[in-house]
C-alpha cells in the first residue's frame, strides 16, 4: 500500500484487552483509527450512528481512496461515505453473505433476510471502483462488478516455499486419519457433518480417526453429538492452533483433509492442506469446486455421500497419493496468483484510476484504434484461447482491445486477458435494454472495429454495430457448426445469415470448411470472405522449455502417455470414442495410459455424472485403472510435451488448435477426419487421419500402436516445432493479417 499512498489509515473496532497477543499494526505511514466496538447484529444496529460519525472524523482528507472487506457492515458504511465524497472505493469480496445466512448463521431470521442481504451486497459490489475477488468465478457470478471497474481474482491465502511439503507419508500408516480446520462459532464449516460421517464409516466397516482444529461456541454441541453417536473415542478436538508449524505437523500426519462446509468463499485451510500434498474432499459450497476435481466434491449436507467418498479414498491409496500431488500443483498456481507483486500492481492501478462512475458508462475512452471483440465468456476453450493469443500477438500499439462478454460473466481467463491489456465488459445479451446499451458502449468507445466470434448470432450484433457507426465489422467463424434439425431452427439460421451478409464488412473462417456454410451458394455473398487459420504463440510452445508432468499420470517412465484434450460438457469432443479406441489398443497388446485434459462439466453435478459415465465404460472395457482425469488446467503445452500421442476424436470442430499445439511440442497425432484436422494434415506432418464412420476400432488401435512405435527424440520434437515458426499457424503471422483487416 505504501508504495502507492503516502499514508494508510486502518479503521478498526477497538476494545481493551488484558493480553498482548498478535502483532503491532501501526508504524511509519500506518495509523489505526479507533471505531466503536460492537459484536453481533443487535449491537451493530445500536452503534450505527456512532460508527458513521467516527468514520467521518477518521477520514478528514477528502482526496483519500477507500477500501473494505465485503460482506461487512464497516465496509458498507465506508462505501457509502466514499460515494458521498465521490472518491474511489476498492471492495475485497471474500464471501457470500446470502449463503452464510441461508446456512443458519442468524437462525430463521437470517434465512428470511438472505435474499435481501444478497441484493444489497450486489449493489455494493457494483458501486465499487475496483474489486478483488478471492474466487476465480463463484463470487463473480453472484456479485458482479461494474463493467468499468478494475477487477482482480486473487485468493487471500499466503503461501511460502515452507508451505509446500516435499514428501507424503504412506496412506493409513498409523490408521486412517481425517483432519478438518475451521471455526466452530457457527455450524457452517460442517464439523458436525464429519462427526456423523465417522459414525457412518463405522457402519461401512471403515473406521477412521477424526481431528478437528478450531474452537467456538458450538464445540460443546459437536462434542455431545460425538458422544451420542458413540464415536467420541474417534474424534480429537485440538481447539484453536495459532502456530503454523503445529498446523502443518497436524496436516502432515493426516491422510485426507475434508472441508464439508455448508457455505464458503474460497477456504484458505483447504488450499494450505493441498500444499501439503493431502488428498482433499470438499462440499459443493462456494468456491470449493474451483479447487478440486469433481469426484472429490460432495453435495452440501449429504453425510452418506461424504462417508462413501472418504471410504473410496481409503480403498484407493495410490489414486489418493496421485490426487495429493495434483492438489499441490494446483496450490502452487493459487500461490502464484496470490503473489504480493500482483496485488501491488493492482493497487497501483487503483491508486491511479478515477472512479468508475465518473468515467463513461463502460470505462474511459481509448485514445487509439479500438477493436471490440465479442465472446460469450472467457472460460478456457478454443475461441477464447485463440483470441487471447491474437491480442497478445498484436504488435500495433495504437490498437487497443475491449472484450464484450455476452453471457454477462467473465470466466477463468479473465486475468490473462487483463494482463494482455484488454478491457473486459460483461454485457448480457438477453438483458433488458441490451441493444441500446451496446450501441452506446460502441459510440462512447469510438470503436473502429467490431470483431464477433458468435457464429451466426454475429448477424444481429454486427447490425447494431453498423447502426452505431462502426466502420469495420468482422464475423469470425471458428466452427463448422451443428446441423439444424427443425424447420424453425433452419429458418432462424437463414434469417441470421441474411443479417450477417447485410451487416458484415468481412467474413473470416479458420478453415475452408468453416466459411463454406456461409458461402454455400444458397445466398449471394457480397462481402469479402477469407480463410485465416488460428495462430498459436510458439514462444510458449517450445519443447526445450516444457515441464515434465508424466508423474501425474504414471509412475512408470516406460509406459506411453496418450492424451485427449477437450471439455466433457461438449459432446462433440467425443471422449467415449477415445475410451473405445484406447481399449481396442490394449486388447491388441498395446500398453499405455489415457489421460483426459479439460473441464469435466459445467457444474459439479454434471462433472460427477460425466466422469462417472466414462469411468463405467472404461471399467466395462477392462481399462478402468488406465484412465485418468487431469481436469481443466493452464499448462496444456506441458501436458502435450510430456505425452507420447495426442488422440483427437472430435466429431465436429473448426480448426483444432490442440493439434497445432501438439505438433509444436513435437507430439504425434491420431485424429478424426473432421475437415479442420484434414486441412491441418495437408500443411503439417505427424498427423494420421482416420474416419469415425468408416474406420473401425481395430484400425484406430493399429494407428495408435504405430504412432507409439516412433521414438520421440528431442531433435525430432524441435524439428516439428521449427516447422511452424513463421508459417500460417504462427500467431505472429496471424496477428499481422488481422491487423491489416482492423486497419483497412
Amino acid at each position: 500500500m505504501l508504495q502507492h499512498f503516502d499514508e494508510v489509515v486502518v479503521l478498526a473496532r477497538v476494545r481493551a484487552s488484558g493480553t498482548l497477543s498478535g502483532r503491532p499494526v501501526e508504524g511509519p505511514g500506518v495509523t489505526v483509527a479507533r471505531l466503536p466496538f460492537y459484536e453481533g447484529p443487535v449491537q451493530a444496529l445500536f452503534s450505527l450512528v456512532k460508527l458513521r460519525s467516527s468514520i467521518r472524523r477518521a477520514t478528514p482528507d477528502r482526496s483519500a481512496h477507500f477500501g473494505g472487506k465485503l460482506p461487512g457492515l464497516l465496509a458498507g458504511e465506508l462505501l457509502r461515505w466514499s460515494r458521498k465524497l465521490r472518491r474511489p472505493f476498492l471492495a475485497n469480496v471474500v464471501g457470500d453473505v446470502g449463503g452464510v445466512l441461508r446456512a443458519g448463521a442468524l437462525g430463521s431470521v437470517g434465512i428470511a433476510v438472505a435474499q435481501v442481504a444478497t441484493m444489497a451486497m450486489r449493489r455494493q459490489v457494483a458501486a465499487a471502483d475496483a474489486v478483488i475477488y478471492v474466487s476465480q468465478g463463484f463470487l463473480q457470478r453472484i456479485y458482479p462488478a461494474h463493467p468499468g471497474s478494475l477487477q482482480l481474482a486473487r485468493s487471500n491465502v499466503q503461501l511460502t516455499e515452507d508451505s509446500f511439503a516435499t514428501h507424503r507419508r504412506p496412506l493409513g500408516a498409523t490408521g486412517f486419519r481425517i483432519i478438518s480446520i475451521g471455526s466452530q462459532d457457527q455450524l457452517y464449516k460442517g464439523h458436525d457433518l464429519l462427526v456423523r460421517a465417522v459414525a457412518q464409516l463405522n457402519r461401512l466397516g471403515c473406521p477412521v480417526e477424526l481431528h478437528l482444529v478450531g474452537d467456538g461456541r458450538y464445540q460443546p454441541l459437536i462434542r455431545q453429538l460425538a458422544r451420542d453417536l458413540l464415536v467420541e473415542d474417534q474424534v480429537v478436538f485440538h481447539g484453536h492452533v495459532g502456530d503454523v508449524t503445529l498446523v502443518r505437523a497436524l496436516l502432515d500426519c493426516s491422510d485426507v483433509y475434508v472441508q464439508p462446509s455448508r457455505t464458503e468463499g474460497v477456504p484458505r485451510a483447504l488450499i494450505e492442506a493441498m500444499a501439503r500434498q493431502l488428498p482433499c474432499i470438499g462440499s459443493s459450497a462456494g468456491g470449493i469446486p474451483e479447487l478440486l476435481d469433481a469426484e472429490y466434491v460432495v453435495p452440501v449436507d449429504d453425510v452418506e455421500e461424504l462417508a462413501r467418498r472418504i471410504a473410496a479414498v481409503c480403498d484407493a491409496p495410490n489414486e489418493a497419493l496421485r490426487q495429493g500431488a495434483m492438489n499441490q500443483e494446483r496450490a502452487r498456481v493459487v500461490g502464484q496468483l496470490s503473489s504480493t507483486s500482483r496485488l501491488a500492481s493492482f493497487i497501483g492501478r487503483f491508486a491511479a484510476a478515477p472512479t468508475a462512475h465518473d468515467a463513461a458508462d463502460q470505462g474511459p475512452r481509448p485514445s487509439g484504434h479500438r477493436v471490440v471483440h465479442l465472446l460469450g465468456s472467457l472460460d478456457r476453450g478454443g475461441a477464447e484461447v485463440r483470441t487471447l493469443e491474437l491480442i497478445k500477438g498484436c504488435s500495433d500499439r495504437e490498437i487497443s482491445h475491449r472484450v464484450v462478454l455476452l453471457s454477462g460473466r467473465v470466466g477463468t481467463l479473465g486475468d490473462d486477458y487483463r494482463r494482455a491489456g484488454a478491457v473486459l465488459t460483461p454485457l448480457r445479451i438477453y438483458s433488458p435494454g441490451f441493444p441500446a446499451r451496446f450501441i452506446r458502449l460502441l459510440r462512447d468507445d469510438r470503436a473502429r472495429v467490431v470483431h464477433s466470434n458468435i457464429q451466426y448470432v454475429s448477424g444481429p450484433l454486427l447490425l447494431l454495430a453498423m447502426l452505431a457507426g462502426v466502420r469495420t465489422r468482422i464475423a469470425h467463424f471458428r466452427s463448422d457448426g451443428q446441423p439444424e434439425t427443425t424447420w424453425l431452427r433452419r429458418l432462424r439460421r437463414t434469417l441470421m445469415k441474411r443479417l450477417l451478409i447485410l451487416s458484415a464488412t468481412q467474413i473470416v473462417g479458420v478453415s475452408p470448411s468453416t466459411v463454406s456454410k456461409v458461402a454455400d451458394g444458397s445466398t449471394t455473398v457480397s462481402v469479402p470472405v477469407e480463410v485465416i487459420p488460428n495462430g498459436v504463440d510458439l514462444r510458449f510452445l517450445d519443447p526445450r522449455r516444457r515441464s515434465d508432468v508424466r508423474h501425474e499420470v504414471t509412475d512408470d517412465p516406460a509406459v506411453p502417455v496418450i492424451v485427449h484434450v477437450g471439455r466433457a460438457d461438449i459432446p462433440t469432443k467425443n471422449r467415449e470414442g477415445a475410451v473405445r479406441y484406447f481399449a481396442a489398443h490394449r486388447r491388441a497388446g498395446g500398453v499405455g495410459v489415457l489421460a483426459f485434459v479439460g473441464r469435466d462439466g459445467a457444474s459439479v453435478d454434471q462433472s460427477r455424472t460425466n466422469r462417472g459415465q466414462l469411468l463405467s465404460l472404461a471399467r466395462e472395457l477392462g481399462i478402468g485403472d488406465e484412465v485418468v482425469f487431469l481436469g481443466e488446467r493452464p499448462d496444456v503445452a506441458d501436458v502435450l510435451g510430456s505425452a507420447d500421442l495426442l488422440l483427437f476424436t472430435s466429431s465436429l470442430e473448426g480448426l483444432p488448435g490442440v493439434i497445432i499445439e501438439a505438433r509444436a511440442m513435437g507430439t504425434p497425432v491420431v485424429a478424426s477426419d473432421v475437415p479442420g484436422a484434414v486441412y491441418l494434415s495437408t500443411h503439417l506432418d505427424g498427423i494420421k487421419i482416420l474416419s469415425l464412420d468408416w474406420d473401425g476400432e481395430a484400425t484406430w488401435a493399429s494407428a495408435i500402436g504405430s504412432a507409439l512405435e516412433v521414438r520421440l527424440t528431442e531433435e525430432a520434437r524441435l524439428r516439428s516445432h521449427d516447422q511452424l515458426v513463421g508459417g500460417p499457424f504462427d500467431v505472429v503471422t496471424v496477428a499481422a493479417r488481422f491487423q491489416d483487416l482492423w486497419r483497412a
